[in-house]
């Protein structure tokens, strides 16, 4: 199996008509239809989207989902420095293990943690106890046959990583810990597609988050953009996963149906093209 293409938000306009209908299940046949209709073959559960923002249980994932590649991520920002950061953490990524091994999600991803005080000595620590987390999840993901991915965030003002090297550095202690890229972020943060690409080979790479990026635009206008619309090469990322098996793209885009019908189209296109 090539690379698939997954949805994860549904669009502005779809969002606000989801939450107008007051049976749940409704609410999960509308998401289907909306997924066929943009043409994914995958769909990525996000935890604060589905249940915080539409109020879905990720619990009871419908049957109308199971022709679907299924992913879970898990957003949000969360300090790990202290024990009960930990036990926080834990908490969530038990949730993760309970619902995708019932519900066949092949992945499930996480952001790390956030920066508690910009210092050495926090960051190791907050990396310590990421690990401790690592290392008791891993291996039980790997029993099921799910895999376990740690999201490419590295902007140093806010995350423990202070670059991708950093980030690296860290995740080749765990060699089966899936690595999900989040090129809109890294291109962000100043590295090239090439860059990131030449970071990243030759680890586990899971998955994709592809939005466009502006380098020099303020953080909520630079972030999550409809594919066309920075300056992120997708050509060569396209060129580079096609082919890559088991490896899905999500497409994190903030905007409306229309903006991501147009992403899909862009990408779609480039796929045919290279």
């Amino acid at each position: 199996m090539d690379m698939y293409l997954a949805m994860d938000n549904v669009g502005t306009d779809y969002r606000e008509e989801l939450l107008n209908y007051t049976d749940i299940r409704d609410r999960w046949k509308k998401i289907r239809n909306i997924a066929l209709v943009y043409g994914f073959t995958g769909i990525q559960l996000n935890l604060n989207d589905y249940e915080e923002k539409l109020g879905l249980s990720l619990h009871s994932i419908p049957e109308c989902l199971q022709d679907f590649h299924l992913t879970y991520h898990i957003g949000g920002i969360h300090s790990l420095i202290s024990k009960e950061d930990e036990h926080q953490m834990n908490l969530l990524l038990a949730k993760a293990f309970q619902i995708a091994s019932k519900s066949e999600i092949e992945d499930v991803s996480f952001h790390p943690p956030v920066l508690a005080e910009n210092t050495k000595s926090s960051r190791d620590t907050s990396k310590q106890y990421l690990r401790s987390v690592i290392a008791h999840w891993l291996p039980r993901f790997q029993e099921k046959q799910i895999t376990l991915s740690l999201e490419t965030h590295v902007t140093p003002q806010y995350f423990i990583f202070t670059g991708l090297q950093d980030y690296t550095q860290f995740v080749s202690e765990f060699m089966e810990l899936g690595v999900l890229i989040d090129f809109s972020h890294n291109f962000y943060d100043g590295y090239s597609v090439n860059e990131i690409l030449s970071s990243l080979s030759g680890y586990k790479i899971t998955g994709l988050h592809l939005s466009d990026a502006i380098v020099d635009a303020k953080l909520e206008e630079g972030l999550h953009l409809p594919v066309g619309a920075g300056n992120v090469d997708f050509k060569q990322i396209i060129r580079y996963f096609k082919e890559e098996s088991n490896c899905y793209a999500a497409l994190e885009i903030h905007g409306t149906s229309e903006d991501i019908r147009k992403s899909i189209k862009i990408i779609e296109g480039l796929m045919m093209e290279v």
